[in-house]
């Protein structure tokens, strides 16, 4: 227990950690999407704090602090990973692959969720956030795969890579732990453990590639700034 709250408290700090720094930068006005998203979270995670000190664990307050957020952030995470495929190709192609994504999303997940629909006894919540989690991972997949066709003109930069990298770590492991969960009996305890430390790998991924500015450009605007970073030097 005491490490989950450990846990806990690194991952907040973390996320303070990722704010400071995109402003000091400043990176805040070229990703607000994604900055949004972390204020959220923070906002959240403070107030499951106060609500969780006041009320207990067990209390109905932390209960809905707890569930209801996390669908937002669902939304949220989902929104960031399409965000990062507008930045690099364009809000109008974007849209475009995110009607293709859900098309073929649809038919492919429909298997899934007629098979976690079906389960018995266990909370609505997982069955819905695996449900989630699976149409998440799938975009991660999509969009990675789309900045692959374009790796020989366009450099993404640390900043997207990273923002891309740490959301699809965090729903991949999340992914293959609710799986584990629900299909495979996985222990509880294992289960919301393993919830706060992907998160915190997670959030040092994207502290990580946040705290220096290095944002998306071409392959010719980024040779073009090396022959006069050394052309300088010489």
């Amino acid at each position: 227990m005491f490490s989950d709250y450990l846990l806990w408290g690194a991952g907040i700090g973390l996320l303070l950690v990722i704010l400071i720094r995109g402003w000091l930068a400043p990176m805040l006005r070229d990703y607000p999407v994604f900055y949004s998203y972390t204020l959220f979270v923070l906002g959240v995670e403070f107030l499951r704090a106060i609500l969780l000190s006041t009320f207990g664990l067990e209390s109905r307050q932390y209960y809905y602090a707890y569930y209801w957020p996390t669908y937002m952030m669902s939304v949220f995470q989902f929104v960031v990973i399409w965000n990062v495929h507008s930045k690099v190709f364009g809000m109008s192609h974007a849209v475009k692959r995110l009607m293709q994504f859900l098309l073929v999303a649809s038919i492919l997940l429909l298997p899934l969720l007629w098979k976690v629909m079906e389960l018995r006894g266990s909370h609505y919540f997982y069955r819905i956030q695996m449900i989630a989690l699976f149409v998440q991972m799938a975009s991660c997949v999509f969009v990675c795969r789309d900045l692959y066709t374009q790796r020989e003109k366009i450099r993404i930069g640390q900043n997207l890579f990273g923002i891309l990298a740490g959301t699809s770590l965090l729903v991949g492991s999340q992914t293959i732990n609710f799986g584990a969960f629900l299909l495979l009996d996985t222990s509880e305890h294992a289960f919301w453990f393993l919830i706060p430390f992907m998160y915190f790998l997670a959030l040092s991924v994207l502290a990580y590639s946040l705290w220096n500015y290095d944002p998306l450009r071409t392959r010719e605007e980024g040779s073009a700034k090396l022959a006069c970073a050394r052309k300088e030097s010489g």
